[in-house]
């Protein structure tokens, strides 16, 4: 299998992994993971790109469309998972202003390094033969 394919269907489990940990970690709210936050789109579009991938001869990359769109949707989680960080550090800012400790979970990180992966990987399909 070509090794931009396996990047990018890891990373995508890996996205869909970080919707079951915390977001938001706060002591008088609660943790809110990721599903409750709202990251679920960002894993539906690496999910999708995952899907294209999986398609095809598996030895070789994708042409130059399926490439193009897979690019797209990861670039797109990308931006997305970019702004669940800022939405963590702002909501964390926010209950610490008000009432106590709070901080940016582990999931919202996880879902950055998985769109980020998947990005990568989908650049590198763009690579038509393994050596």
């Amino acid at each position: 299998m070509h090794p931009s394919r396996i990047v990018l269907v890891s990373a995508a489990a890996l996205a869909a992994a970080s919707l079951l940990f915390d977001f938001l970690v706060s002591e008088l709210g609660g943790d809110v993971i990721g599903w409750n936050a709202g990251a679920w789109p960002a894993v539906v579009l690496v999910s999708v790109a995952a899907i294209v991938v999986a398609t095809g001869d598996r030895r070789e990359g994708l042409p130059a469309p399926g490439t193009l769109l897979t690019v797209v949707l990861t670039a797109a989680a990308t931006v997305f998972s970019i702004a669940k960080v800022v939405d963590a550090a702002a909501a964390a800012r926010l209950v610490r202003d008000v009432s106590g400790e709070a901080s940016i979970g582990a999931g919202a990180w996880i879902l950055l390094a998985a769109t980020v992966a998947a990005l990568g990987g989908a650049i590198a399909t763009s690579s038509r033969r393994v050596g």
